[in-house]
């Protein structure tokens, strides 16, 4: 799982370096271009239909024969490219599908070859209490009556599938394998609304803070903010694609079936993504907002201070022309003169004051 906003330019470079690892190698080269994430990889087979068995094995040379029924094999960890190779060759699955799994850097996509079918995906998870968003990259095969996926972490995205294999009358048990596929793919577009649900909060906490009182940090904040509705919208927009064609891609593996299912499912990235796209423009106009604030307090401070030197203007020039040294000057005899102008001098303040305020300005 690759952290993206502990160091945002840290995050980018280590990308950039990673994409490297490849270069010059012929295509279908089995290069794992992410971060080892876990020690060991963990293999879960599941089978179920009238019943559910799960079981975990530590290699493919502990894997079962399947059952009548559908298999779930569900593969932690992307690390052990020997293991892959393995693995492909039981299932004959085509050693560019293999490049792609372990590419973290690939973006969504469905490819169907003769015997299965082939989708690559992203999940994203928002940590609320650090602030970060991950994303973890994930596949899937679909053959006859079996799926595989492959996922960077042991993370518990996938818990609420095993909670409804349980029940002995849901559509999981009583459907096909390409079912299944979609309800992993469901649970994907589900965390990006949660994901979506966690940004609106930030977005508003943040909206009342810039209005009641910008500072400096806010600016950071808002393209943290900004950058996390474009990873999202970026990991999204081609699942639209992913579900676009599975819905109208003729697919035969893929039956009518679920052709509602999949329907709803395509609704659900679209709103997705406009609602990304909402964001997106409110995080932009919360900059302009950040600045306006800002220009307006600096507006408000330079209003007290040029209607403190416009009252000092009068009663410095006083002070300035009777402090001048000339020896003839009739109001230095005046016995009363001193106090004559201090009331002068007060009588201009309360009367500029009272103007200020007929015209608002206070």
């Amino acid at each position: 799982m690759k952290n993206i906003f502990s160091n945002p330019i840290l995050a980018s470079s280590i990308s950039r370096f990673k994409s490297t690892k490849k270069l010059g190698m012929t295509p279908g080269s089995i290069v794992y271009t992410g971060e080892k994430k876990v020690e060991a990889i963990k293999i879960t087979v599941t089978d179920f239909g009238e019943s559910v068995e799960r079981q975990e094995i530590s290699s493919l040379d502990e894997l079962p024969p399947q059952k009548e029924g559908k298999r779930w094999l569900h593969i932690s960890g992307l690390h052990d490219t020997d293991l892959l190779k393995k693995l492909g060759n039981q299932f004959s699955i085509h050693s560019l599908a293999l490049e792609d799994i372990v590419n973290t850097n690939q973006p969504a996509k469905i490819e169907e070859f003769e015997d299965y079918l082939f989708i690559i995906s992203k999940i994203s998870t928002l940590d609320v209490e650090n602030n970060q968003l991950t994303t973890e990259h994930i596949s899937f095969i679909l053959l006859h009556n079996m799926v595989i996926s492959f996922q960077e972490t042991a993370t518990g995205h996938f818990e609420p599938i095993w909670r409804r294999l349980e029940n002995p009358k849901g559509r999981m048990r009583q459907f096909g394998a390409d079912y299944f596929l979609y309800t992993l793919l469901d649970v994907i577009v589900d965390n990006y609304f949660v994901a979506i649900d966690a940004l609106n909060d930030q977005f508003e906490r943040l909206e009342q803070e810039v209005i009641s009182n910008p500072q400096q940090w806010h600016v950071e904040e808002i393209h943290k903010l900004k950058r996390k509705v474009i990873v999202l919208r970026k990991s999204v927009r081609p699942l639209r694609e992913v579900v676009n064609t599975l819905m109208n891609g003729d697919i035969e593996l893929i039956s009518s079936r679920i052709d509602v299912f999949l329907r709803d499912l395509y609704d659900h990235t679209i709103q997705t993504i406009d609602s990304l796209d909402t964001q997106r423009d409110l995080v932009s106009g919360l900059m302009d907002t950040y600045l306006s604030q800002v220009s307006h307090r600096m507006n408000e401070v330079m209003k007290v201070l040029t209607i403190m030197s416009t009252i000092f203007i009068p009663l410095g020039f006083l002070a300035g022309l009777y402090g001048m040294n000339f020896e003839y000057m009739p109001e230095l005899h005046f016995r009363y003169g001193y106090f004559v102008l201090l009331g002068f001098m007060f009588a201009a303040v309360v009367s500029m004051i009272l103007l200020f305020r007929h015209k608002k300005w206070l």
